[in-house]
């Protein structure tokens, strides 16, 4: 069963948008339609979240030198 939503408070949103500028970069991927897809049950096939494992990916393939 599935959690109920939580209603989140301005001041928790803006502290977590605070929190993630500070933190993080976004980076887009562009594929072709149905690529999404296959990198996601791949992804779920290893018990990973899809941006988990796309960042795997990437590590793996700067890691090799390549």
């Amino acid at each position: 069963m599935d959690k109920p939503k939580r209603n989140y408070s301005r001041a928790e949103l803006a502290a977590r948008n605070r929190y993630n500028a500070k933190t993080y970069e976004a980076l887009t991927i562009r594929g072709k339609k149905g690529w999404k897809n296959i990198v996601k049950a791949e992804a779920e096939r290893q018990h990973e979240s899809l941006n988990g494992y796309i960042m795997a990916a990437i590590m793996d393939r700067v890691n090799s030198g390549n």
